[in-house]
């Protein structure tokens, strides 16, 4: 059972602390992330994308159940985001559990 609240925090902390990646293509080119946090209403192919290069990569996934990234971090066209601190990621994979 996912602790929303507790996720919607920690993404908010690592978006003020500049350690987040926003978008599939800036994800892909990274060799390796701590989390990805997916949007439920992200699209078909971006779901692929992100799952297949999770696994090549090793990245846990963690897809939002109630609330989307676009309301969390308030910007449009957002679905997916890696954070790139690994104790915000710990902390978030942690709650999502």
């Amino acid at each position: 059972m996912q602790n929303t609240g507790k996720i919607i925090s920690y993404i908010g902390f690592a978006a003020r602390a500049n350690k987040i990646v926003f978008g599939t293509d800036r994800i892909l080119v990274r060799p390796r992330v701590p989390v990805i946090v997916l949007s439920g209403n992200a699209a078909e192919n971006t779901t692929k994308k992100i799952s297949s290069y999770a696994e090549k990569s090793k990245s846990p996934v963690v897809i939002l159940e109630n609330v989307t990234l676009e309301e969390i971090l308030k910007k449009n066209n957002c679905k997916v985001v890696a954070v790139t601190d690994r104790e915000l990621a710990n902390a978030i994979i942690e709650n999502a559990l």
